[in-house]
């Protein structure tokens, strides 16, 4: 018998196709596939699947689109975020990165300034001059999740 999972319980999908139930913070249980049919009525596994299936379209469409922002333009892949300052020369460039924030200035200008979405391996920030344009790559501290943003 699976417990009446009230608000504010959410159900997750493990890639064996197990249903995690929890309150978005702890996982608290499994469900299987009958026992969501059960709970939750005929036809809501495939619901469930079809919602899940969305999900890792929107995922996949927004790794590697390059977003442009004003003064930058950022991208994604699984394990890193690549942000791109354009039309720069090299003097006079300092970035700094911490786990939770990104500061760019360029001549005493600040360029870019912000809290990140999510926190980022600071130490592995990598930056250089391509071109003009100043190129930053940062590896996410939690791989495979999706940014919306970068700030």
């Amino acid at each position: 018998h699976v417990p009446f999972l009230p608000f504010p319980y959410r159900v997750g999908m493990e890639a064996d196709g197990e249903f995690l139930y929890g309150d978005g913070k702890d996982v608290e249980g499994s469900l299987t596939a009958p026992q969501v049919e059960g709970s939750f009525g005929k036809g809501s596994f495939e619901k469930l699947m079809h919602l899940r299936d969305g999900m890792d379209d929107m995922k996949e469409a927004m790794r590697n689109k390059e977003t442009e922002c004003n003064g930058y333009r950022w991208k994604q892949m699984d394990d890193e975020v690549e942000v791109v300052v354009p039309q720069l020369t090299r003097k006079g460039i300092s970035v700094n990165c911490k786990p939770g924030s990104l500061e760019v200035t360029a001549n005493s200008t600040q360029l870019l300034l912000g809290k990140l979405y999510s926190k980022v391996i600071s130490e592995d920030m990598i930056w250089c001059l391509v071109d003009g344009d100043l190129v930053i790559t940062l590896e996410k501290q939690t791989k495979g999740v999706a940014w919306p943003s970068l700030f």
